[in-house]
């Protein structure tokens, strides 16, 4: 005896004896089939007890309780009350105390599809692998599933009883419905309660009376047939439910391996034989930015709304395509989602560089790349490769964190700084960089118009323009597999890497970026990638070696060496280079163009005089200027270059 009652009894305290309630709970039912005793529910449905409960008819079970202590009293059967703090169920909306209650139901038995349901599950794909046990552990303990409601809205359960032979029969269709009808039904019938319990049938037995039994369906019914009953199959849509059946992909929460997962499965194995999905991904829960579950209770809910309203929609969706596996718990913040709105205000910025400068004399046109053009399509050509198998893979965090990274680093702060000399407006060459940065701004649209639909479609109507059609109708991006170059792409990676090194030692000897410095070493070569290093560190060269005296930093690939070491050469362009910046700030500042020309006055000097003596025509082409007048100036702009000081105005 105790071990039978093991889990429910505590030998070592207590009376020893275990309260059992057969009519008001699923394991006191089946402990009293076991043991054969009467399952009594003395309960009706507002929940007060039943005139079987004697003194107590009529009354609410829970206002019972003190009645029942002091009459058990007044007979002299209690022993000992007290008060215990203990787990209860409650209503989750108005959290009102519930109780079980012993009623006849309607179930569909489970134990002749339950092997085939385990079978099916093995040939499934989860996501993450683990659903797939926990799914197999709720299929082997599965029960006969109670598909009755006692509810008003839902669908009608469609089982006619007799009122005599008390045969039952169970109604597949509209049409049989009518077939079987006594009195002609409506062409327009509502089909919900209200109508269909006035529908009387003939009973094929013994001529009676049929009536429709009071229940409704079990909601989680109506959502595992929905895959064909929302196309009317097998009576509509018989060829686009073949066609598309089964799913490739059901994407919900993880605690829908008891609901919606279940439900589908059970009703696709019942009538198709067949698992209704090929691929599961289970959501993992959001909670609140200390990991803790939303409530309202708490404060700490965070609405959708509000979100979208703080965020957008793009940023939102991106978000959840970015931090996390889906099926990771998420502790939202609007701090990190921030970093994803940076990300693609940079993708904007990047837009609106290409818009600048392609507006005057701007020719599509591929030819004639330099190596920063065949890395940047390269490294497009791989993006668009693993974004492809990442979302076909339904590995969204992936795709979306390889989409940012190609824009943040490859094309904003790699490419652009690359290709701005290049660009700028009076180049000769400008057309190719710029048509490989159209290339690329258009080929991200497409990838992240699953993700951010809006802003893609905006970047892809200003490239392509007229909004004749849209970015979801252009297709998903092609590889172009003879552009990916994985060697160039590997000495790029390695270039970066010295970059950084370089720009570090830079930093330490406290050396602007403007002034250009003789050399720098590095542990290997990196073949033409070096211009990454000589461009963006404002280097006159690459070497392979190490040199003592140096500024040194050491990298992931190895230590680099800095020459920071200044001649009249470099300090005469460092100050041409502040010159340049300080006139290209005014420009700004008076809001220019940059095809506007300029007429440009500076004050005469033995710095400005000597700045265009080496760099006059230089410095024209770079600020947009027309000429250069050299004079004395009651006013205009004054910087400091070194220990002197310049004036100009324009």
């Amino acid at each position: 005896m105790k071990e039978d009652f093991f889990d429910f009894v505590n030998v070592e305290e207590g009376s020893g004896c275990v309260h059992v309630a057969p009519g008001h709970g699923p394991e006191d039912y089946y402990l009293s089939q076991h043991y054969k005793l009467p399952a009594l529910s003395p309960v009706d449905d507002e929940g007060k007890f039943t005139e079987e409960a004697g003194f107590l008819a009529e009354i609410f079970v829970k206002d019972a309780d003190k009645m029942i202590i002091e009459n058990l009293k007044e007979n002299g059967y209690l022993l000992y009350n007290g008060w215990i703090v203990h787990s209860y169920p409650l209503c989750w909306r108005c959290k009102s105390p519930l109780i079980f209650r012993l009623t006849k139901q309607w179930f569909l038995s489970v134990d002749e599809i339950k092997d085939k349901m385990i079978e099916e599950n093995e040939k499934v794909r989860w996501i993450p692998e683990f659903g797939k046990k926990r799914f197999y552990n709720w299929l082997k303990d599965a029960v006969d599933w109670c598909i009755s409601r006692q509810r008003y809205w839902g669908i009608p359960l469609p089982i006619w009883v007799c009122e005599n032979c008390r045969k039952f029969e169970v109604i597949g269709s509209l049409e049989e419905l009518k077939n079987k009808a006594k009195s002609k039904i409506s062409e327009n019938i509502d089909l919900h309660k209200h109508e269909v319990d006035k529908v009387v049938l003939r009973c094929s037995n013994c001529g009676g009376d049929m009536k429709r039994v009071p229940d409704v369906i079990d909601v989680w019914f109506d959502s595992g047939i929905s895959p064909w009953a929302s196309l009317g199959y097998p009576y509509r849509n018989k060829e686009v439910f073949e066609r598309l059946w089964p799913v490739d992909l059901v994407d919900e929460s993880q605690d829908q391996i008891r609901g919606w997962f279940y439900s589908l499965m059970f009703t696709s194995v019942a009538v198709f034989g067949r698992a209704p999905y090929k691929t599961v991904a289970m959501n993992g829960w959001v909670l609140d930015e200390k990991g803790e579950k939303m409530s309202k209770s708490l404060g700490n809910v965070i609405w959708a709304k509000d979100a979208l309203e703080k965020l957008g929609a793009d940023v939102l969706r991106l978000y959840y395509c970015w931090e996390n596996s889906p099926w990771e718990q998420q502790n939202f913040s609007f701090k990190i989602a921030e970093e994803v709105r940076s990300a693609l205000n940079i993708l904007w910025n990047t837009l609106l560089f290409f818009e600048t400068y392609s507006k005057e004399n701007f020719s599509f046109g591929l030819e004639n790349l330099k190596i920063e053009d065949k890395w940047i399509l390269s490294r497009l050509n791989s993006t668009i490769k693993e974004v492809t198998n990442h979302l076909e893979n339904f590995e969204f965090e992936k795709a979306g964190r390889k989409i940012l990274n190609f824009v943040v680093e490859d094309l904003s702060r790699t490419y652009v700084k690359l290709i701005r000399d290049r660009a700028w407006i009076y180049s000769e060459e400008r057309n190719t960089p710029l048509s490989v940065l159209k290339v690329c701004l258009i080929n991200v649209s497409k990838m992240l118009a699953p993700i951010s639909p809006f802003l893609s479609e905006e970047i892809y109507q200003r490239l392509e323009g007229n909004y004749e059609k849209s970015v979801f109708e252009a297709g998903w991006p092609n590889v172009d597999e003879k552009a990916i170059d994985k060697e160039l792409e590997e000495k790029f990676e390695y270039a970066r890497e010295f970059l950084e090194g370089t720009l570090a030692a830079r930093e330490k000897a406290r050396i602007k970026i403007r002034q250009p410095l003789r050399e720098v070493y590095i542990p290997f070569d990196v073949g033409e990638a070096k211009i990454l290093i000589q461009s963006l560190a404002n280097v006159k060269e690459v070497k392979v070696g190490a040199e003592e005296g140096f500024i040194e930093i050491e990298t992931k690939f190895g230590k680099v060496y800095l020459n920071t070491n200044l001649d009249e050469e470099l300090i005469d362009e460092g100050l041409f280079r502040e010159l340049v910046r300080a006139i290209q700030e005014e420009r700004k500042r008076r809001k220019m163009n940059v095809w506007d020309k300029i007429n440009l006055k500076i004050d005469e000097s033995e710095a400005a005089l000597k700045i265009l003596e080496k760099f006059g025509e230089k410095l024209m082409e770079e600020v947009g200027a027309e000429s250069i007048l050299v004079d004395k100036l009651e006013s205009g702009k004054e910087i400091e270059l070194g220990n002197l000081k310049v004036s100009f105005d324009f």
